[in-house]
C-alpha cells in the first residue's frame, strides 16, 4: 500500500456535495484499487478519519460553493492530507498549509504536519507563516 510519496497542493480541490466519508472512499477506491478488498478500504478511511481529526465531520458535506455550506478552512485542510496520506506514503510534499487560514488553524494544521512527521514519515512545506519558531 505504500506508495514513496504524496503531494498536498495548495489549494483544496474537492467535490462541494460529497461527505468527508464518501470523498475519502472514492480516494481509496482510485489509489489502493484491486489491491485492497472494500472491507479493508473501508477500515483505512475509517483509521485515516480518525487519525486527523475529522471524525465529527464525517458525514457532513465539504462544501465551497457557494449554495453548499461546508467543512471550516482547517477541516478543509486535514482532508486533503487524510486523502494523501489514504496509501501511507514515507514522504509527504506540503504546499503552503497554513494558505488563507486565521492563525487558530494554521496552528492546528502545523500541529498536525508534526504528528505526521513523529508517526516516521518524511515531511517537507512551503511555507511562508508562521514563523520558524513554531516547527521547533
Amino acid at each position: 500500500m505504500n506508495r514513496y510519496a504524496s503531494y498536498v497542493m495548495q489549494d483544496d480541490v474537492f467535490y462541494a456535495t460529497l461527505t468527508v466519508k464518501e470523498h475519502l472512499m472514492f480516494q481509496a477506491e482510485l489509489r489502493m484499487g484491486k489491491t485492497f478488498n472494500a472491507v479493508q478500504r473501508e477500515a483505512r478511511v475509517d483509521y485515516v478519519i480518525n487519525e486527523l481529526g475529522l471524525t465529527k465531520c464525517r458525514d457532513s458535506q465539504i462544501g465551497g460553493v457557494q449554495d453548499v455550506r461546508g467543512l471550516s478552512g482547517g477541516e478543509r485542510k486535514r482532508l486533503s492530507f487524510a486523502t494523501e496520506i489514504l496509501t501511507n506514503p514515507s514522504l509527504l510534499f506540503v504546499d503552503e498549509p497554513t494558505s488563507g487560514l486565521d492563525s487558530f488553524m494554521a496552528e492546528s494544521v502545523i500541529l498536525q504536519l508534526q504528528k505526521l512527521a513523529r508517526e516516521g514519515r518524511t515531511v517537507v512545506a512551503t511555507i511562508h507563516q508562521p514563523s520558524s519558531e513554531l516547527f521547533a
